[in-house]
């Protein structure tokens, strides 16, 4: 049996993602994909609503998204917003000689309902269009961490400028949140001043939930949304069995289980068996 409350994404041997409807398996080439639930804490993904133009002369963000880039001496503008390999999608160009470190945010500042001394995994969507990152070791992503009250705690970024190219690709990162924490932000960071920027990025489906690893991406926009678990169940007969999920990345063995849990690689599962547990 298989069951899933919930719509979800999959992404075929391309990178391009669909839609697959409640209570379907989430079958593609490359494999099936089971997923424990996750919640996205933010609300926006969607990058619909925002203006082509440069900020502050016609040009808007998406509906809550910030930056602090034009008060640093950068001309921000949105090129394009669309979909890409199924996501929707935003393209900025950052173009002047920065004043100050800047940061832009898909969200407001502490508007995610974090929880406290959890793992949380951050992930977007990037791609270089063009440009070059000057310093690109200073460009960080990852989540803020503040108190109920907005006061800061601690950053939990990652340098991904470095890997940033061409290639549309999904960057994470993983981190717990401190004592005293009840909310969060993304941040796309830059610590770059006094060199001149002139790069345009494509970023899409900035999520953060609780969770070890990254899944499939979550869309919402205005409101948190979660995907429910996958669940598929194995009519085996009575005893003991051993169950071997084939997935891209090699065989994971769960022993004594009739319920096929998440593989921990993440990877698609082309393949489960099922046999008797001999000892």
């Amino acid at each position: 049996m298989f069951t899933r409350a919930t719509e979800k994404l999959v992404a075929d041997n391309s990178g391009n993602w669909e839609n697959v409807a409640t209570e379907q398996l989430a079958l593609a080439e490359n494999g099936i994909t089971i997923e424990s639930e996750f919640t996205e804490i933010g609300s926006y993904t969607s990058t619909s609503s925002a203006t082509i133009g440069i900020l502050g002369a016609g040009g808007t963000l998406p509906a809550g998204w910030t930056e602090t880039a034009t008060s640093s001496g950068v001309n921000v503008e949105v090129l394009a917003v669309g979909d890409h390999k199924g996501l929707t999608s935003i393209d900025l160009r950052f173009q002047g000689t920065p004043t100050s470190h800047w940061r832009l945010r898909p969200s407001g500042v502490a508007e995610c309902n974090a929880t406290p001394l959890a793992e949380h995994i951050a992930t977007l969507f990037c791609s270089l269009v063009s440009g070059n990152l000057p310093n690109a070791s200073s460009f960080q992503f990852g989540p803020i961490w503040y108190t109920a009250a907005n006061g800061y705690l601690a950053a939990g970024l990652k340098a991904i400028g470095g890997d940033i190219d061409t290639s549309f690709q999904r960057f994470s990162k993983l981190s717990s949140s401190p004592v005293g924490c009840a909310k969060a932000n993304l941040d796309f960071f830059s610590a770059t001043s006094g060199i001149p920027i002139d790069f345009s990025i494509r970023l899409a489906v900035p999520n953060i939930g609780v969770g070890s690893s990254p899944t499939t991406p979550v869309l919402s926009s205005g409101t948190p949304k979660s995907r429910l678990a996958d669940i598929l169940t194995l009519d085996l007969p009575t005893g003991t069995h051993r169950i071997t999920l084939e997935t891209e990345t090699g065989d994971e063995e769960i022993a004594g289980s009739h319920i096929v849990t998440p593989p921990l690689s993440g990877a698609p599962i082309r393949r489960i068996v099922a046999y008797p547990y001999l000892g």
